[in-house]
């Protein structure tokens, strides 16, 4: 018989209890486990609170910060104010500012929750909002879904995360996770990527930071933190709970359980479109 020895998991603080619609949206609760054959379970379980309304003007105006810079929203709102309302709209739809297709949307909601959420429990910051610089709005990007780090001590910790999205959780999610991060910790893959944008954009001194970064990271001189998001339905936490095993004790899984994901994901982008002025009932 398997005996198990609670451990502590410091990488995330405790679940915010005020000075963010966090606090008021959910509760959690944390189960943090070492094995005696060395695996680990760390699990951070988010379950909405009962009675409360899906928070849809917070994440409205999340999908938009992530999405379009806030150079490009000025700029809309420039040509606001001198195109009609007909025009406005018809200029939008071809800006491709947010995607149409559910599973991307859906996608990108589990990414923003997750960094949004893991500026609220660790010290440490979104270096970028990516989305912004996808080249094709209505496909899912590759790399680290969210990339945080300290501003203030940028070779003290990083944390890696990857979102997934399921109507339904199954088994095959779990693994899927468990194979990108539960074997050993895993390095940002986004790096790279960053350091080139940052030049492109003139950002010199972002980028050389980041590229200390990267040489320490490759000479394991940084601590690296990864964490998974799995938004599903209400049975999110029991199916993590069952199958998620892992090696790499740097590695926790935060499960979000709703009633209706999927419905969330829609209702939040169609209000993100009118918000900005695109008819989505067509």
């Amino acid at each position: 018989m398997m005996t198990e020895n609670l451990i502590v998991f410091s990488h995330l603080d405790k679940h915010p209890e005020e000075n963010t619609f966090f606090a008021d949206w959910l509760i959690s609760e944390d189960i943090f486990i070492e094995n005696v054959d060395s695996t680990y379970k760390i699990h951070r379980k988010l379950n909405v609170r009962q009675d409360v309304e899906n928070p849809f003007d917070e994440f409205v105006s999340l999908i938009k910060k992530h999405h379009i810079s806030p150079e490009r929203m000025a700029s809309l709102e420039r040509k606001k104010r001198v195109l009609d309302k007909y025009a406005y709209g018809k200029y939008l739809e071809g800006q491709q500012l947010l995607p149409k297709s559910k599973k991307t949307q859906r996608g990108n909601l589990g990414e923003i929750l997750l960094g949004e959420y893991l500026e609220k429990v660790t010290p440490n910051r979104l270096f970028i909002y990516r989305l912004r610089y996808n080249t094709n709005v209505e496909q899912s990007m590759k790399g680290d879904d969210v990339l945080l780090l300290n501003k203030e001590a940028p070779f003290s910790k990083v944390y890696t995360g990857e979102a997934k999205f399921r109507t339904t959780p199954n088994q095959q999610v779990v693994n899927d996770i468990c194979d990108d991060y539960g074997k050993s910790i895993v390095r940002p893959l986004s790096l790279g990527f960053t350091i080139e944008l940052f030049y492109g954009m003139g950002k010199i001194e972002e980028a050389e930071i980041l590229e200390e970064l990267l040489d320490k990271v490759a000479k394991s001189e940084v601590e690296i933190i990864n964490i998974g998001l799995l938004l599903s339905n209400h049975n999110t936490a029991r199916i993590i709970d069952t199958h998620m095993k892992s090696k790499n004790k740097n590695f926790g899984i935060i499960s979000l359980s709703m009633m209706d994901p999927a419905i969330f994901a829609d209702i939040s982008y169609d209000r993100a479109f009118k918000n900005l002025g695109v008819d989505t009932d067509d």
